[in-house]
């Protein structure tokens, strides 16, 4: 996607995926949340899936 790359509105993100059966599924994902400038909106389909999405992105206290 070249004319993405010159965009300042349109960023292609990094590989975000799931790793199942690693010890931190979420690690690509989480260290994308940390590192960006930007503000991060997760969207479940169902709050089934809400639960252990908003248990595994807390924030850390």
């Amino acid at each position: 996607m070249q004319d993405v790359e010159d965009s300042a509105w349109v960023q292609k993100l990094p590989d975000l995926s799931v790793v199942r059966g690693a010890e931190d599924p979420l690690a690509r994902f989480k260290e994308h949340a940390q590192r960006t400038p930007h503000k991060v909106l997760v969207l479940a389909e169902s709050a089934g899936r809400r639960e252990p999405c908003s248990t595994s992105c807390a924030p850390a206290t």
